[in-house]
């Protein structure tokens, strides 16, 4: 829409107004200007973001799991849904490994051997080095520092249950809910901004064709 305007429609109008001798106002020139300029605004902004991301994105890869966890608990927003994410990850597949009867060691083992997810090779290992070192899973999640802290709650309220998967299965299913219900809440939150700033934007775009024209109009009479 903004390629369309700027390289058909305004520049028929300025061409109009320079014929009628027709001097835009600063407030409208400032528009003009930034309506002729937004898309180069817009590029260079991605263009700086991508490489912002990919800079961040190098000195990450380099980084061992245990730093990379560190960087990303403390990077706003994303180490909110990243704990949620991870701990619903954790909870459901724990879940799923006791009610099958598999064991902490064994899950461990699992983990480390898999190569798809180096967060849950980490996990693997972490878990079984503190295991011989006699902590129990309550304090091994803990102490790895990422997770939500109900997920303690409910081993623990789960180990002295007797039911642990079903405790960690109800678990995961509230954390469900409350990630849809957050995500809910950011969209929610981001639609206003995004309508505002298309309504500015063809607010603008209004009083840039039709004031000058208005102008005109008194002039003819």
């Amino acid at each position: 829409m903004l390629f369309g305007i700027n390289h058909f429609i305004l520049p028929e109008f300025q061409q109009i107004y320079t014929t009628m001798d027709i001097q835009l106002s600063p407030t409208l020139k400032f528009l003009n200007d930034f309506i002729q300029h937004f898309p180069q605004i817009i590029l260079i902004s991605f263009t700086i973001c991508s490489l912002f991301l990919i800079i961040i994105y190098a000195i990450y890869y380099k980084l061992s799991i245990s730093q990379r966890l560190k960087f990303i608990l403390k990077v706003p927003m994303i180490n909110t849904y990243f704990n949620l994410f991870k701990t619903y990850q954790i909870a459901n597949e724990f879940s799923l490994f006791f009610q099958n009867g598999i064991m902490l060691q064994q899950i461990s083992k699992i983990y480390i051997n898999q190569s798809v997810d180096p967060f849950l090779k980490y996990i693997g290992e972490f878990t079984i080095q503190n295991i011989e070192n006699g902590l129990s899973l309550p304090e091994i999640f803990k102490k790895i520092g990422c997770f939500q802290n109900e997920l303690i709650q409910f081993i623990e309220q789960g180990e002295k249950s007797g039911n642990l998967e079903i405790e960690l299965n109800i678990y995961a299913q509230i954390l469900l809910s409350q990630i849809e219900a957050k995500m809910n809440k950011q969209i929610k939150l981001i639609q206003p901004i995004i309508f505002l700033l298309l309504g500015l934007l063809i607010v603008s775009l209004y009083l840039i064709i039709m004031l000058p024209m208005f102008d005109m109009m008194q002039s003819i009479k």
